[in-house]
């Protein structure tokens, strides 16, 4: 099973989920993946104020452009994944509570919103499986793991990444990667980087399915 969705590379190291979401709007003739329209995905897809993503930022940007959506994931934000903020976007750590405040309130605003739109949520971790049952309906799904066990550099470290699962066949997942590129992931791999978000980075793993309006299970 390939279905055929374009692959768009992320123009910036923060814009994983943008350009995720704009290979699933493109594949459908929503919209055009380009430079300017990441960045305004950007705006929609981002835990403000920091710029990592959130999984109810994924979902808003997706029902922004006319799709229901179903998100599983944990929703207890642990401290470990604003930890992760303040790393990698040299973020004054004296503004710690403050921002971590800030950042809760506004994921509340987005959820909410979303879930008066429609939106479904499991609480939960999702598996392998779960991007399978969303492939096997012919739908792309955007998932946010730990890209350590895919990333094919030699300093690879442990890092929250989005992508775009496009296809399964014969064990393998084909992934739409924003950073690498088309790569083939397989089943056991792919719920190991899932499960490494959590054990190694303190974050909740992902996995958002597009709806078309209509078609909903």
């Amino acid at each position: 099973m390939d279905l055929k969705v374009p692959l768009f590379k992320q123009t910036t190291k923060f814009t994983c989920s943008p350009a995720s979401v704009l290979m699933i709007l493109e594949h459908f003739g929503i919209l055009k993946a380009n430079r300017i329209n990441e960045m305004k995905i950007l705006e929609l897809t981002r835990g403000k104020p920091f710029k990592l993503e959130t999984d109810v930022g994924i979902a808003s940007a997706l029902m922004k452009f006319g799709f229901g959506c179903k998100i599983i994931s944990k929703q207890d934000v642990k401290i470990g994944e604003i930890g992760l903020c303040f790393e990698y976007e040299s973020i004054d750590i004296s503004k710690k509570s403050l921002l971590f405040k800030k950042f809760l309130k506004n994921r509340n605003s987005v959820k909410m919103e979303a879930l008066r739109k429609g939106c479904i949520i499991e609480d939960r971790n999702p598996t392998s499986e779960d991007v399978i049952e969303i492939l096997n309906k012919k739908m792309p799904a955007i998932l946010l793991f730990d890209d350590f066990f895919i990333d094919s550099e030699d300093n690879r470290f442990h890092c929250p990444h989005t992508v775009a699962v496009v296809g399964f066949s014969r064990g393998n997942f084909k992934i739409n990667d924003p950073w690498q590129g088309k790569i083939k992931v397989s089943k056991s791999l792919l719920d190991k980087s899932i499960k490494s978000l959590e054990k190694n980075l303190g974050m909740r793993p992902a996995l958002i399915e597009p709806i078309l309006i209509g078609k909903r299970n």
